[in-house]
């Protein structure tokens, strides 16, 4: 089976797919410097203004994946964030990137319409060296997955997470229904933006762990809902472009 068709396997039935070495090291050590920018300047720093940002976004490894995933017309939505902080304990629970997160309510959710927008997380360090990874519960994408035991656990783990005194029962919870994706620096997942999940990890050594997350969306309503959900919802630090197919 080609590695193409495994990823697309994956990202239907489970929510997400892993593209292995994503970026080369002249790839990682270009991005970081782009970071650093950001660090130097963050009244006025835009993502979208710096031709690295531009090159990972419209990378052909990438781009070709996600038309072989979801369609021949790709739009980028717009939404690309940088972070690069230290996760500092293992008090998180799971949540969702699209408009309508409540499973089977709302538009994302229509059955006779494929939901067929993805978040992409890249990563420029390793879970190796920052003990970090990604969270998800599978199935999650899909309006079934409301009927199930795994959500009803999930359900109990948002109640009690944040509570010191059940730790022991929000970390059962979670080692029974998530599943712990380690990466790589330069590896990216691709995951539903209506799929559950969450980084975790306790940093080790006080280091960061730094990410480049950017969403993009096939042909239809999905991606336009997710669009003007960028434009009009959120407050995020974007300049803000009519949407643009790459």
């Amino acid at each position: 089976m080609k590695i193409l068709d495994y990823q697309k396997k994956n990202l239907l039935k489970n929510g997400y797919c892993v593209i292995k070495d994503y970026l080369d090291i002249e790839e990682i050590n270009n991005l970081n410097l782009a970071f650093l920018k950001k660090k130097e300047d963050k009244e006025n720093y835009f993502a979208s203004d710096n031709k690295e940002f531009w090159k990972y976004l419209t990378k052909n490894k990438l781009v070709e994946s996600l038309r072989y995933f979801l369609g021949k017309k790709i739009y980028y939505m717009h939404d690309l964030s940088l972070t690069e902080a230290r996760i500092d304990d293992n008090k998180r629970s799971w949540h969702r990137d699209n408009p309508c997160r409540a499973t089977g309510v709302g538009p994302d959710w229509d059955a006779n319409f494929p939901y067929n927008v993805v978040s992409t997380i890249t990563y420029l360090s390793s879970s190796k060296d920052t003990n970090s990874h990604l969270n998800v519960l599978n199935g999650s994408h899909k309006s079934e997955y409301k009927f199930t035991i795994s959500n009803v656990l999930r359900f109990i783990h948002r109640k009690i997470y944040q509570n010191d005194s059940l730790n022991f029962f929000s970390n059962i919870i979670q080692k029974i229904i998530g599943t712990k994706i380690t990466y790589n620096s330069g590896d990216c997942i691709i995951f539903f933006a209506n799929l559950y999940h969450m980084g975790n990890g306790l940093t080790l050594h006080n280091k960061n762990r730094k990410i480049i997350v950017a969403r993009y969306g096939g042909e239809g309503k999905h991606a336009e809902n997710f669009i003007n959900y960028v434009f009009k919802h959120r407050v995020v630090n974007l300049k803000k472009y009519d949407g643009s197919k790459i």
